[in-house]
């Protein structure tokens, strides 16, 4: 059930400047190192071609990331340490007498070790210099991470350290950022170590169960308050949401009157969805003084969230339980998110939409989510005595709808032509208008829940979320997922999204409807 994954996005995006702005030196930085690797495993991929080294050039040219200006993309991520491992005998740089074929701007091979009489192959050759690329560029990034910290662009320096640890999966210190611990030759989560150590396994059908269980597990038997049944018997107790199998994971519990393979496959949808989400908002756990801590080498305490699901077997259940429930209008909903002050749920059945799934998961993590432990962010702003922003929560969710996985096994993230973007831009285009940001900040949950065109409201938020993650390269983005950690916090105004973009509202307007009309 585990995918590490990481978020890197580094392009410019052609927008109008509306400000004079100082040039940012960090992603032009940054900027540079990806194209220096970039063009470095383009060489070795022309090389390996030549040398009919078909495999080692797809593997080569895989590891060049897929970036667009309106999309995010993450990758999976091996467990396996030592992944750039060398065969053992080989030199750790490449004998000068093969170097000349991969020289470049950056590249590694320029320090060269000393001629060797040692004859290495092509395929040897090629597994040098492919470790020594990702290498030196995980080095570079680490570099340009920790600058990143110190000028307090968290944001910034997830991505780099996220695109870091895509090159060098080995690399400690990014690994500790996210906190990743060594088990037994893989790359495990403290939870994951925990459960390995009881002799517990990840069941690609039953999810995590003893090991000694999956046997019969697999002969069709099951394991019910302290006795072996059969599995036609285990349906039959469990045939409703209150009798419901009980599917756990890392941050996951659910219920499901389903099936337990169905509630697996739920509860790993929602896991990656999970982790992809954690690592695209990794600055709205940690404030920049625990980002230092992190980034620095040591180990920062995180709480373990637990986010509850309730899985029916069809829409016919689901519609029933909601009407006895006295929801009204039940019919109109594909799933919710539903929280009391305390503690909260996601309801959903079998076969369902998945935006919605994503959308209202998504609700669920930013409300349940508990901060790193330590300082509080921005500890200068009082609480809001106005409820603002609501927007934000639904531009967010509306943002995560897009979540999928493609074809390559690419986690994307963002969309420009996403349904609501699309009739954003329409309303433009035909000349009608829509609000501007000082009033939609503005508009409550109340005011949302019961306005005449509150269609056109979720529209418009979900255009203006993906405006702000993506403009200008992604300059926005640290900001907006402060905005969030402080809407959460109810210590945002309406001044926040100004304050914290360093753009007043005529400039945030004119720019979003640049967007639009592109």
């Amino acid at each position: 059930m585990r995918i590490f994954s990481y978020v890197f996005l580094l392009v410019i995006v052609s927008t109008v400047q509306l400000t004079a702005a100082p040039p940012d030196t960090l992603r032009q930085s940054a900027i540079q190192a990806t194209a220096d690797y970039k063009a470095a495993l383009e060489r070795l991929a022309d090389w390996a071609t030549v040398q009919k080294l078909r495999e080692e050039a797809a593997k080569t040219r895989a590891a060049i990331l897929p970036s667009e200006p309106d999309r995010i993309y993450i990758p999976s991520f091996p467990l396996k340490v030592g992944t750039l491992d060398l065969a053992k005998g080989l030199p750790l740089t490449l004998p000068r007498q093969y170097a000349a074929p991969f020289l470049g701007n950056g590249d590694s091979t320029e320090k060269a070790e000393a001629t060797t009489g040692k004859e290495l192959t092509p395929a040897e050759v090629w597994s040098i210099q492919f470790r020594l690329v990702r290498l030196n560029y995980a080095q570079k990034l680490q570099v340009l991470a920790k600058r990143a910290v110190k000028e307090q662009r968290g944001t910034l320096a997830v991505q780099l350290a996220m695109a870091g640890l895509h090159a060098n999966p080995d690399h400690d210190g990014f690994r500790t950022v996210f906190g990743f611990i060594k088990h037994k030759g893989e790359w495990r989560t403290p939870w994951e170590a925990e459960r390995l150590k009881k002799d517990f396994v990840d069941h690609e059908k039953f999810g995590w169960i003893p090991k000694a269980v999956v046997d019969r597990y697999e002969k069709g038997e099951r394991y019910h308050n302290g006795s072996w049944i059969t599995a036609d018997d285990d349906i039959r107790r469990h045939a409703t949401i209150e009798t419901g199998w009980k599917i756990e994971s890392e941050h996951y519990d659910l219920t499901t009157n389903h099936s337990i393979e169905e509630g697996v496959r739920m509860v790993r949808q929602n896991e990656n969805l999970y982790r992809a989400w954690k690592l695209l908002f990794f600055r709205y756990m940690a404030t920049d003084a625990q980002l230092t801590t992190l980034f620095n080498g040591k180990v920062v305490p995180a709480p373990l969230d637990r986010h509850k699901i309730q899985l029916f077997r069809d829409r016919d259940d689901f519609l029933q339980a909601e009407k006895a429930r006295g929801t009204k209008d039940a019919d109109r909903f594909g799933g919710f998110y539903r929280h009391n002050g305390k503690e909260g749920t996601c309801v959903f059945y079998v076969n369902g939409s998945p935006s919605t799934m994503y959308h209202e998961s998504t609700h669920q993590l930013f409300q349940e989510t508990k901060k790193i432990a330590g300082d509080s962010m921005l500890s200068s702003v009082t609480k809001s005595e106005i409820p603002v922003n609501y927007w934000l929560i639904e531009g967010a969710a509306t943002f995560m709808e897009t979540f999928q996985q493609d074809e390559k096994g690419y986690y994307v993230i963002g969309n420009p032509s996403a349904g609501r973007i699309r009739v954003a831009k329409r309303i433009l285009r035909e000349g009608k208008t829509l609000l501007p940001l000082s009033e939609l900040t503005g508009v409550d949950g109340k005011e949302w829940r019961e306005h005449e065109e509150m269609g056109t409201l979720y529209n418009q938020s979900a255009a203006m979320f993906h405006f702000l993650m993506f403009h200008d390269g992604g300059q926005l983005r640290d900001a907006t997922i402060v905005l969030l950690r402080l809407h959460y916090e109810r210590k945002d105004t309406r001044q926040s999204i100004v304050q914290l973009t360093g753009m007043n509202y005529a400039e945030l307007d004119a720019a979003f409807n640049d967007f639009l009309k592109r």
